[in-house]
C-alpha cells in the first residue's frame, strides 16, 4: 500500500484554515438566517447542508491532500444523495397534498356560500 510522505500542516496554515472556515460559518449562518426568514429555504434544506458541507470539505482538503478531500466528498455524496432527493420529493408532496386540501376548502365555502345565499351552484369544472 503506497505512503503518503506529506508532511503536517504547519501551525499558521491550520489557524488560517480554521479562521476562513469560521468566517464562512458566521456568514452562512447570516445567509441561512435570511433565506428562512424568507421561507426561501423550505424543502430545500438539505441542499444547504451540502453547501456548507462542501466548504468544510474544502478545508480539509487544504490540511491534509486533495485526494482524501475528493474521497470524502464522494463518501458524503454517497450517504447523502438518497436524503437530499428524498426531502425534496416529500417537501414536494406536501406541498402538492396542501394545495389540494386548500382547493377543496376554497370549493366547500364556496358551496356553503352558494347555498347560504340560494344561488345555484356552480358547476364542477
Amino acid at each position: 500500500m503506497p505512503q503518503n510522505h506529506r508532511q503536517e500542516p504547519t501551525r499558521a496554515r491550520v489557524a488560517l484554515t480554521l479562521t476562513a472556515l469560521l468566517a464562512f460559518g458566521i456568514a452562512y449562518n447570516a445567509i441561512v438566517t435570511w433565506l428562512e426568514n424568507r421561507h426561501h429555504d423550505r424543502g430545500y434544506t438539505s441542499l444547504l447542508v451540502i453547501a456548507g458541507s462542501a466548504v468544510t470539505i474544502a478545508g480539509a482538503g487544504h490540511l491534509t491532500t486533495w485526494r482524501a478531500a475528493l474521497w470524502m466528498l464522494a463518501c458524503f455524496a454517497a450517504s447523502g444523495a438518497p436524503m437530499t432527493a428524498g426531502s425534496i420529493w416529500r417537501y414536494c408532496r406536501h406541498r402538492q397534498q396542501a394545495e389540494t386540501l386548500q382547493n377543496h376548502r376554497a370549493l366547500a365555502t364556496a358551496r356553503r356560500r352558494d347555498h347560504e345565499t340560494n344561488r345555484p351552484p356552480e358547476p364542477n369544472r
